[in-house]
């Protein structure tokens, strides 16, 4: 896993994610173990997507893990590449079988969205990532 700072919010009734406090952390093994305590996505889903700052107009393509963390892999002027970062995790994940093979290529992506990124240490404001992260945890109330 990436030693990016996850962005992360609290439990997952989307109303509370929306007012919820974002914090910027690195994953530890207790945040891992709070987060999917608090988990938005069935076990064995990750959710990605896309998201325009709305300030400085880049795109980032983000993926969580448990629908409460969010961690960006590209951010950047062009909403071409974001899009293709994004269509590369979601193939990634259908396939996934977690083995080191996986892991190797989760590795391989990243490193490729972050060399794409031409500030892959910005990050979204707080309440994009909370709306964002709200959002899925509303997709899946209404798939449940």
């Amino acid at each position: 896993m990436s030693k990016q700072k996850g962005r992360r919010v609290p439990p997952p009734n989307p109303d509370a994610i929306r007012h919820g406090q974002v914090t910027n952390q690195l994953p530890t093994e207790e945040s891992w173990n709070a987060a999917e305590q608090h988990r938005t996505l069935d076990a064995h889903v990750v959710a990605a997507g896309t998201v325009q700052h709305r300030v400085s107009g880049h795109w980032h393509t983000w993926m969580s893990l448990y629908g409460t963390d969010l961690t960006s892999w590209y951010v950047g002027p062009d909403g071409a590449t974001a899009a293709g970062i994004l269509a590369a995790i979601q193939k990634l994940f259908a396939e996934w079988t977690y083995t080191e093979d996986d892991l190797a290529s989760m590795d391989a992506l990243l490193a490729v969205a972050t060399e794409k990124s031409s500030d892959p240490k910005a990050t979204l404001p707080d309440d994009q990532v909370r709306e964002a992260l709200a959002e899925v945890a509303a997709r899946q109330l209404r798939k449940n």
